[in-house]
């Protein structure tokens, strides 16, 4: 320091002598030599503290380092004068990327250094998280360096093209520094690539010990060369002469600007190919950014990763993985070490109108069958494509179609025509006039055999939708080789569809008629509140005085199974929920209506379901044994101690569970009895919500987890799942139909909770007299002729917004009208912002409740303050007004879905203001976006507290003319909860 020279006085104690060298015609201002400068480091000198200095600080850092001098910075947060909190946040967050980063102050002025403003300041967490990315990105900074080293060139310079921006009133400049490839400095080591505009990149890694000296004279050092074009980083080894001791690897690559998921990524050595698992790669698509993880590249290799390399037409010969080339040689098929799949099927393999005898069996315990039946059944829009084996009966899904009495005869009424391949067998159906093939399934790979049955189609399109109840990112899906589970459990272009058994049944065209949708109960569109856990009948009642105070509308009121006696159906807790009856009758007789969560148990009803002989059992060869599980009731007399890990309470507290056959026709009628009960003797109800029937258990199989008979079922040669036994029955389990014929619970395990829905429809009718509504967990198609659904136990998270749209929408068009998430989230504690967006979203979800888990805070309307409260008043007083139009919605779901799909064109009006323009909308968190399209007709009804009010006020109509002065929609009205009542069907 002080070698400018710098001295107190000016010259000398003395003074200087009065001279042309001490005083000059012209007098320089204070400047430093640039001299013998490699290896020294340079501080802009002693800065103050202010905000017409501070902005140009780091410009005098870019004009010095064009010079010569790279290793420079300033004094951050200032070297004279206090510093603000807020300055010296906004300074650290820049000086962090100083090339030479040091906080320094003056003798006499308050401490600066992160810490000094407090452990939890916004100084300390702003640069923990942004000295976290230098250190991330100082191998890049270390490569920056020695490229100016060996080349000359410059570590930061600034951006002409830099704007400044204004930040709360101060204006920043801003410096892009020359990122294109960074590295994490800890191992693993990762790489950033930022694609431009013409899908390349370049970058370099310079790595050596970091503290030796000439380490680039010796070649003591790893030089890398990165490269990307054509979607394939290239990663080259420009000089290799040091062995890093901690074997250091590229774990992470992270690509931006990549414009679609891959359809697959590979990666090579040189020698070997391997294609990265679904685990290995995530994609944003709305961010167009690709991670890459667990990659293990090891430092000083080379290597090359293709994230556009194309997959092939060819079908999946070996989908349950670990396949190499002797065992996909063994089935007959190809291996080929760079194609994706790697092991897939010829072209001619498969079935032939006559037995096909050049290939092996698949599957040595699952033989294929060798003859198969076909039949095609001609309707007027869509044809059904049976296959089967003609000589032994398989188990078929029993779930009523409603076709016609008699098939299409007249070809020329027919909207589609049929062709037979013949080698390999498939069947393609093309629609007449545009002679577009619809299904096309003569390509390789059908396979029949016990306990494997695949058939595969090419694609029109590639819009692809559905696959059941698994959570989507998107609505469309991607068709890069993903796999869908379809096994009910609590938790090229081409389709190839795979299951255990039974036969192949497919409707071609459009889906089949699988009965009526249900009507709701107009009271059950009203908002909903449940929780798990209400802790006594008092915090239900303080809830709903505290809704009526704040006016937020409500319809019902849940309650988990917190209200039983030791989680027990169709009991009550007399000690917490004694007053729950008389709670239950204040509430309906105020409009108000109340569902409860029914599961599976013993007690009483355990006794007469044994009389009944109504629960599942082993095979009579097995044991005469009911099959038991464990899921809610506790032993009696204990202490559940809610500290301990879930398994070991299950182990300690949980009691052993029967899970009733619902097939049989016993069991519907013990069901039925059992719900009667409970209303005449305990308390009345109005609606009820089955849970956990996937079937749904805390132990694998059964209690000691030893399943009996053939372990084929439980580990088949596919397995859609890691075992079939997790967490649910033993798949040998012996269910009985209600014509009498036993099966497996292996071939019904997905149709369990469809077998309980319609018993609990019809008891709920025939028990209170009127619609009401069930509330389903587990679905199958055609649950919607009897039930609602919820999307099941979903997480506090932003995410879970737009994934709750795109899970409600797959299952409105699947014919279960409805449905919807719980609002805020079940698992985790919600956040204030999200959790009042959700509210906004969730009020129009065709089932709108809120939600959420034991040991988690409230989170409905009123658990968050006033501002709250009004908000979600507001948004549920526009739910309610439009409860009519939701309502003939319902009505006219009657074999049509609720939600369509249509493009955004043409005017939409916002209803809250009832304009009918272009313009940017606003998002304040008080309000949500609400538009109705032009040519539409809303019916609508001045809210209230719950509907029991609120329909018996007037109608009114929204109608939103179209360019020719037109609209069109219709109302459906009755008493809201009538079973076979008149009503009236207005057209508007």
């Amino acid at each position: 320091d002080m070698n400018e020279v710098a001295n107190f006085v000016k010259g000398g104690i003395n003074g200087c002598t009065d001279n042309k060298l001490n005083y000059p015609p012209f007098t320089p201002s204070e400047s430093q030599m640039h001299l013998q400068l490699d290896y020294r480091k340079h501080a802009l000198g002693k800065n103050r503290f202010n905000l017409i200095k501070f902005p140009y600080t780091p410009w005098s850092d870019f004009s010095e380092s064009h010079d010569v001098i790279l290793q420079i910075g300033a004094d951050i947060c200032g070297f004279f004068d206090n510093s603000t909190e807020e300055l010296c946040t906004c300074w650290m967050q820049m000086g962090t990327f100083y090339p030479f980063s040091c906080n320094h102050k003056a003798q006499g002025y308050a401490d600066q250094d992160p810490a000094a403003y407090g452990f939890d300041s916004l100084v300390v967490n702003t640069s923990r998280h942004y000295l976290n990315i230098r250190y991330t990105l100082l191998p890049y900074l270390y490569t920056l360096f020695y490229k100016a080293h060996v080349k000359g060139e410059t570590v930061v310079h600034p951006d002409p093209f830099s704007i400044c921006s204004s930040v709360s009133g101060k204006k920043l400049y801003v410096c892009v520094m020359k990122v294109v490839c960074s590295l994490s400095w800890r191992h693993p080591m990762g790489l950033i690539v930022a694609l431009d505009d013409n899908k390349t990149a370049s970058g370099e890694l310079f790595w050596d010990d970091g503290d030796s000296r000439d380490t680039v004279a010796s070649s003591d050092c790893i030089h890398y060369q990165f490269s990307v074009a054509n979607g394939v980083l290239s990663m080259q080894v420009a000089h290799n002469g040091y062995q890093d001791p901690n074997n250091l690897k590229f774990e992470n690559i992270t690509v931006l600007g990549v414009t679609a998921a891959p359809a697959l990524v590979a990666v090579s050595d040189g020698n070997t190919v391997i294609s990265l698992s679904d685990s290995q790669i995530q994609y944003d698509i709305y961010k167009q950014v690709l991670h890459l993880k667990n990659l293990e590249l090891e430092l000083g290799k080379d290597y090359t990763v293709n994230w556009e390399a194309k997959i092939s037409a060819n079908i999946d010969c070996y989908p349950e993985g670990s396949e190499d080339q002797a065992k996909c040689e063994a089935r007959g098929c190809i291996c080929e070490p760079l194609s994706v799949p790697l092991c897939y099927y010829a072209e001619n393999h498969g079935y032939i109108t006559n037995r096909n005898t050049e290939f092996p069996s698949q599957r040595s315990r699952s033989q294929d069958i060798s003859k198969l039946r076909v039949e095609i059944t001609y309707l007027s829009g869509r044809s059904l494509l049976s296959i089967f084996d003609p000589e032994n009966a398989r188990y078929e899904v029993p779930v009523p179609l409603d076709l016609p009495a008699a098939p299409e005869t007249v070809e020329g009424k027919r909207d589609y025509r049929v062709q037979i391949n013949d080698r390999p067998f498939g069947i393609q159906e093309i629609r007449k006039g545009t002679e577009e093939v619809i299904w096309d399934s003569a390509v390789p790979g059908l396979t029949f055999s016990d306990q494997f049955l695949q058939i595969s189609t090419r694609l029109l399109l590639e819009y692809v939708y559905g696959f059941g109840e698994t959570e989507h990112p998107t609505y469309k899906h991607s068709l890069d080789f993903h796999k869908y589970g379809l096994f009910a459990k609590d938790q090229p272009p081409g389709v190839s569809v795979r299951t255990n058994g039974d036969v192949l049944q497919a409707f071609l065209n459009d889906s089949p008629m699988i009965g009526h949708l249900v009507l709701p109960a107009y009271w059950s569109l009203g908002f909903q509140l449940c929780r798990y856990v209400y802790s006594n009948d008092t915090e239900i009642a303080d809830l709903y005085r505290d809704m009526k105070a704040a006016q937020i509308p409500y319809d019902v009121q849940y309650a988990d199974i917190d209200y039983m006696e030791r989680q027990m159906d169709f009991t009550l807790d007399q000690v917490n929920f004694k007053g729950l009856p008389a709670l239950v009758d204040q509430m309906r007789a105020e409009g108000m209506r109340f569902i409860f969560i029914l599961t599976k148990g013993s007690y009483p009803a355990f006794d007469t379901g044994i009389e009944k002989d109504v629960f599942i059992k082993w095979p009579p060869e097995f044991s005469n044994d009911i099959v038991l599980g464990k899921v809610w009731p506790d032993y009696p007399n204990i202490t559940v101690d809610n500290s301990l890990d879930w398994d070991t309470q299950v182990e300690l507290f949980r009691a052993f569970a029967a899970f009733p056959d619902f097939f049989k026709t016993s069991t519907a009628e013990w069901w039925r009895e059992q719900i009667k009960d409970i209303y005449n003797n305990i308390m009345m109800f109005d609606g009820l919500w089955i849970d956990l029937n996937e079937p749904a258990s805390f132990v694998h199989g059964t209690v000691g987890e030893n399943c009996l008979g053939n372990k084929d079922s439980e580990n088949p040669p596919y397995m859609p799942r890691k075992f079939l036994k997790h967490k649910t029955l033993c798949m040998n389990s012996e269910q009985i139909l209600a014509n009498g014929t036993c099966v497996k619970h292996y071939d019904v395990h997905n149709l369990y909770g469809w077998a309980h829905t319609k018993p609990t429809y019809d008891a709920l009718l025939s028990t209170t007299g009127k619609r009401g509504v069930v509330v389903t967990r587990s679905t199958y198609p055609s649950s919607g002729c009897w039930a609602a659904h919820w999307l099941g136990d979903n997480y506090s998270a932003w995410d879970q917004l737009l994934k709750s749209i795109i899970g409600m929408c797959l299952f409105i068009s699947g014919k279960i009208s409805i449905t919807g998430a719980d609002i805020c989230g079940f698992f985790n504690v919600a956040e204030y912002e999200m959790c009042l967006r959700w509210m906004q979203l969730g009020a129009f979800y065709p089932l709108s409740r809120n939600h959420n888990t034991i040991n988690m805070p409230r989170q409905g309307p009123v658990a968050w303050g006033p501002e709250f409260a009004a908000v979600s008043r507001d948004v549920l007083n526009i739910r309610y007004t439009l409860l009519p139009y939701l309502y003939t919605l319902m009505y006219e779901a009657h074999g049509v879905t609720v939600v369509k799909g249509y493009l955004s064109y043409g005017v939409w009006y916002d209803y809250h203001t009832v304009r009918g323009e272009f313009v940017d909308m606003d998002t304040p968190l008080e309000k949500i976006n609400l538009h109705v399209r032009v040519g539409h007709i809303l019916p609508w009804q001045k809210p209230e507290n719950n509907t029991h009010y609120s329909r018996q006020n007037a109608l009114g109509l929204i109608v939103a003319l179209n360019d020719g002065g037109e609209a069109k929609g219709s109302l459906f009205w009755d008493d809201g909860e009538g079973i076979g009542e008149f009503c009236v069907v207005v057209c508007l």
